[in-house]
């Protein structure tokens, strides 16, 4: 319609006319543009904040998860130096003796840190949230990241270390009969049928055995340094957590 009018215009030589219509139509494409960047703009930072709230819920999982990590650990921690230090006391008495081997039955198996992290990669890496965050957003998260990749690492060498020496490999350890093992692992149940491990020898042959020594102190001296790592962690999601409240 309006294209027809600016031809009859034309052919009247009322330019007058034309540019009205002219304007008229510029107008309405410029304003159509405004309106359409409007809610693009609009729709990006409902994404964005959709977004944030997905990293509050894993900030909420992970800390769950070093709630469950810290407990396992310290635990298992326990265990070991009880029977650490039976076995240093060279004394072949029952409650030393089940000490040691609750200990070696321990060190079978090691904590890990493992955590969510897809929520917090989507807000450091996807052009369009990043084009979202102001200059404080962009280097808390950016810091976050680095600093999970680093002592997620840490925690990943912390888990497999002890378990490079197996323990039933030394001479002085027997292998024993078929017992259930209660375990949950990632928040499923793993329990499962195993054999446990006994000393073969007397407490006073083995207390001197540089093989079982090292490998207590092996397990003990990295497992130690997990809650360390949980620590860090936990005080950066949890700096997290409390800066996307101040957003609100």
């Amino acid at each position: 319609m309006i294209f027809r009018r600016i031809k009859a215009h034309i052919e009247k030589e009322n330019w007058f006319a034309v540019f009205l219509d002219f304007l008229i139509v510029v107008s309405g494409v410029v304003i159509g543009v405004q309106i359409g960047n409007w809610n693009a703009d609009r729709q990006d930072h409902q994404a964005y904040e959709q977004a944030l709230e997905r990293y509050r819920a894993e900030i909420e999982l992970n800390l769950a998860t070093l709630d469950t990590v810290d407990e396992g650990v310290e635990e298992a921690l326990v265990v070991v130096a009880d029977g650490f230090d039976a076995l240093l006391a060279c004394e072949e008495i029952p409650a030393n003796r089940l000490a040691v081997e609750r200990a070696i039955n321990k060190t079978m198996g090691t904590y890990g840190i493992n955590l969510r992290d897809q929520a917090l990669l989507d807000l450091t890496a996807a052009a369009t949230y990043l084009d979202q965050q102001s200059e404080a957003d962009r280097e808390r998260f950016g810091n976050t990241r680095h600093r999970m990749e680093i002592f997620l690492r840490e925690a990943d060498y912390i888990e497999k270390i002890p378990l490079q020496e197996r323990a039933q490999n030394n001479p002085v350890i027997s292998v024993g009969s078929i017992e259930e093992r209660r375990v949950e692992y990632q928040g499923t149940d793993y329990s499962r049928a195993d054999r446990t491990l006994a000393l073969a020898v007397p407490l006073d042959v083995a207390c001197k055995d540089d093989m079982l020594l090292k490998s207590l102190y092996t397990w003990e001296r990295w497992q130690r340094a997990l809650p360390a790592v949980s620590r860090i962690l936990r005080q950066q999601l949890e700096e997290d957590l409390a800066y996307l409240e101040e957003r609100q």
